[in-house]
């Protein structure tokens, strides 16, 4: 899932800041106007297919439980690229989108990484775009 305008894409290489599929961990964050449910995150999912979604509740640093939605793009657990979302909301209204993106064969070693800087992230209210 790339960004939409007013979107931010962290990668470790400077080929996954585009690719469609990234060869590394890529997190993408993206503003939405509105608070995504579990449902809804499953429904604007554009990768098919989507295989093991599982929907759990996480803390992420001051933002409390948080929905996360995790799904892999392979029936095999080692193959394809696993996907986490996490909405963060900010304000009423003013919801960040993270995306966070590895080869599920290292999703293990990377996702530690990839969600200590969603957990250390301060977003403020005010720099949602308008």
């Amino acid at each position: 899932m790339l960004p939409q305008p007013g979107g931010l894409v962290i990668a470790r290489t400077d080929a996954d800041l585009t690719a469609t599929t990234a060869a590394g961990p890529r997190l993408t964050v993206v503003p939405n106007t509105s608070t995504p449910t579990a449902q809804s995150l499953v429904a604007s999912i554009d990768r098919r297919p989507m295989y093991a979604p599982t929907v759990i509740q996480k803390i992420f640093g001051n933002y409390g439980l948080v929905p996360t939605l995790r799904f892999t793009t392979e029936a095999a657990s080692t193959s394809g690229e696993t996907e986490e979302l996490i909405p963060m909301t900010v304000a009423p209204g003013k919801t960040y989108v993270f995306t966070l993106e590895a080869p599920s064969a290292t999703w293990a070693q990377e996702q530690k990484a990839l969600e200590a800087i969603v957990s250390d992230a301060d977003v403020k209210p005010a720099n949602f775009p308008s």
